[in-house]
């Protein structure tokens, strides 16, 4: 009887012993891992659309800049200010930009 206690006792402690060591390392080492991994890809998922996000303003406020600068600076001051000085259509000069010197027609 006291053999058959003690087989058993040792059964069961080993089996408690497997479960624990078992539910520790697979469950909580490989959740936290798994949970460590999945934290640090988000955060660098995060990153990386954060950094796509400047990218793409930047691109965006460059692109709105160019095309500002080149619309007033080309279109508005060559078309409308110095092109005038080099037309002989004095009327429509005078119509544009009144505030330009009358072009002198030769």
């Amino acid at each position: 009887m006291v053999s058959d206690l003690n087989t058993l006792l040792l059964f069961l402690f080993l089996f408690l012993f497997l479960f624990l060591f078992l539910f520790l390392f697979l469950f909580l080492f490989l959740f936290l891992f798994l949970f460590l991994f999945l934290f640090l890809f988000l955060l660098f998922l995060f990153l990386f659309l954060l950094f796509l996000l400047f990218l793409f303003l930047f691109l965006f406020l460059f692109l709105f800049l160019f095309l500002f600068l080149f619309l007033f600076l080309f279109l508005f001051l060559f078309l409308f200010l110095l092109l005038p000085l080099t037309s002989s259509i004095t009327a429509s000069h005078r119509q544009l930009c009144p505030y330009i010197l009358p072009i002198s027609v030769s």
